[in-house]
């Protein structure tokens, strides 16, 4: 039985999978194992149950980042890296700059929310603004959705920085998660409430200023900065 085996088992995959992926070996690793012991079925229903599990731990525990600026010193360019991966990374004073590398929902709102209210506590942003606004700025390009879950812990948490004098911004926010935040704040107009992540152009085609501590949202990181680097005194305060 073990010689019949043996020509099935894919020895190449599960060398690869224990040095690429050590999560994946084991649930083939159990799968094959249940096969072998239990039969085909029980065998493909364990490893479908694991690999289900293995999809839902990814979701509701994502991978985050707290990001710096790196300059290019031949071109000049900027952009962000985590801080953690990349040493030569430098964190902008006063301003928060993290990314979610997964979709905004039910499933992971509270390891984000834990997370990003764990660096906020680490990091004293209104005593290190200095060249800007006191602001916590969210990198959108991993969220490629958001439920009414992940709207409503944005509003909560732009008001938990809005009563410390910190502003929230968001950048490079995908399509269908800026049509969820615009219906979400045309229902806080509608109910006399103050809207979040607002589009920053709309503001300006509008000739309306944005007042810090503000909540807007932009195309790109640098345009988020450079209304965060606008001076106090040309500005409304709230």
């Amino acid at each position: 039985v073990f010689v019949a085996v043996s020509s099935l088992f894919d020895f190449h995959a599960f060398s690869m999978a224990w040095k690429v992926a050590r999560k994946d070996f084991w649930v083939s690793l159990i799968a094959f194992l249940a096969t072998l012991c239990l039969g085909t079925e029980i065998g493909l229903a364990v490893g479908f149950g694991m690999s289900v599990l293995l999809l839902l731990q990814g979701v509701a525990f994502p991978h985050t980042a707290i990001l710096g600026f790196v300059r290019n010193a031949n071109s000049g360019e900027v952009v962000y890296r985590n801080l953690n991966r990349f040493p030569e990374a430098k964190p902008h004073g006063g301003v928060l700059f993290f990314r979610i590398d997964a979709s905004f929902t039910f499933v992971n709102r509270s390891t984000v929310l834990a997370r990003l209210h764990e660096a906020i506590h680490e990091t004293d942003l209104v005593a290190n603004a200095a060249e800007f606004h006191p602001a916590v700025v969210l990198a959108c390009e991993g969220i490629n959705a958001i439920d009414v879950a992940g709207l409503e812990a944005l509003h909560e948490l732009s008001e938990f920085l809005h009563e410390r004098g910190i502003s929230l911004a968001a950048s490079s926010v995908k399509g269908p998660v800026r049509d969820a935040l615009e219906k979400q704040n045309a229902y806080l107009v509608k109910h006399n409430k103050e809207p979040i992540l607002v589009w920053a152009h709309n503001l300006a085609s509008k000739g309306q200023e944005i007042k810090f501590p503000a909540s807007f949202m932009t195309a790109t990181a640098e345009e988020a900065f450079d209304i965060l680097r606008m001076p106090l005194e040309a500005l409304s305060q709230v």
